[in-house]
């Protein structure tokens, strides 16, 4: 007798399985739903195209009465940068990396160049990559430009042996010099953001208004996705913690694109010898063609200092007493902003 099957009804037999019934409608939902989670992915990666995209543009010639040449720097990821090197009439004391802002090229510091010549320092300005007469790379807020800062002061220690250096930076040349977290003497840093997404905000309220301000989640992530950059880290408050090197912060308490308090807050996270100066009653500017002779004024014995710290470093000496450092008030400034607050100093 044949065994007794032992399974339920229907063993040895295959089952089919109904396709699943999808309605044309629900299929089209579906598919419009997959296609818009990409979109984020899409616009961040056409926003930073334009955003970062490289902006050359002309630089004028050198004065007739200053000493320079134009020289190429490379990178290690192979951008070449077209640079001044400015030497000062006798051997140098030091040396100054000078980096521009944003949609600048060398020419914007090449008054601050002048100015550092007759203090005696050897001064180094190059066009950031995809700026001036660099090459055509995609340009960021300073991240993409550290390797720019690397070259440049590899060229600087070739010329100069071990002498000081310090780097002057405005905006985004503020940003790559703390992203570089160099070793240099003494940073000198303009109108420097806090972090991505409050620069990403404040730009966006400056160029549409205040309610702007509520589409910064909506743009500096995707951004950011399509820069490939990570914006938790474009962050130079977290980076000026862990940086010891002397730092001068200068802003206007006016500025609607890095509000006073930011730069306060980049002060309070300095850890190594800090200065701060408040551009009474200034914008986003050039802080050196707004007030030339305070910047001169505030730039000059901060460098001295700087240097001379390092000097009494090496031989074992007393570090140099702290300074107060004034206000600068230019002539124009109205009268209703006060020009007496105190400046805070850490020589620690």
């Amino acid at each position: 007798m044949p065994a007794a099957c032992a399974a339920p009804p229907g063993c040895g037999r295959s089952i089919a399985v109904e396709p699943l019934d999808i309605s044309p409608r629900l299929k089209r939902l579906l598919f419009a739903a997959l296609a818009l989670s990409f979109l984020p992915a899409i616009a961040g990666w056409l926003l930073a195209g334009w955003v970062f995209a490289p902006n050359p543009t002309p630089v004028r010639a050198l004065p007739d009465d200053l000493p320079g040449e134009t020289i190429t720097l490379s990178t290690t990821d192979a951008v070449n940068l077209r640079a001044w090197y400015l030497p000062p009439a006798g051997e140098p004391l030091a040396g100054v990396l000078l980096l521009h802002c944003r949609g600048c090229n060398r020419g914007a510091m090449l008054a601050r160049g002048r100015f550092l010549l007759g203090e005696g320092y050897a001064v180094l300005i190059p066009d950031l990559r995809g700026e001036g007469e660099s090459d055509a790379a995609r340009r960021g807020m300073g991240m993409y430009e550290v390797q720019d800062v690397d070259a440049a002061l590899f060229e600087l220690r070739r010329r100069l042996g071990d002498k000081p250096i310090a780097i002057v930076g405005r905006s985004k040349g503020a940003a790559a010099a703390v992203y570089a977290h160099a070793e240099v003497d003494a940073l000198v840093l303009e109108s420097l953001y806090r972090d991505f997404e409050s620069a990403i905000e404040h730009r966006l309220v400056a160029n549409h208004g205040e309610w702007a301000g509520v589409l910064t989640p909506l743009v500096a992530g995707p951004l950011a996705f399509g820069a490939k950059l990570n914006r938790y880290r474009a962050n130079p408050g977290g980076h000026l913690g862990n940086i010891k090197t002397p730092v001068l912060l200068m802003a206007g308490d006016r500025d609607e694109l890095i509000p006073w308090h930011e730069t306060q807050e980049l002060f309070a996270a300095a850890a190594g010898p800090k200065q701060l100066w408040r551009i009474a009653g200034a914008g986003h500017v050039d802080a050196y063609d707004h007030a030339p002779g305070e910047w001169q004024a505030q730039v000059g014995p901060f460098l001295r200092d700087a240097f001379a710290r390092r000097a009494s470093t090496q031989t074992g000496a007393a570090n140099p007493p702290p300074r107060d450092l004034p206000i600068g008030m230019p002539a124009d400034v109205p009268a209703d902003v006060p020009a007496d607050l105190p400046i805070p100093f850490n020589p620690d």
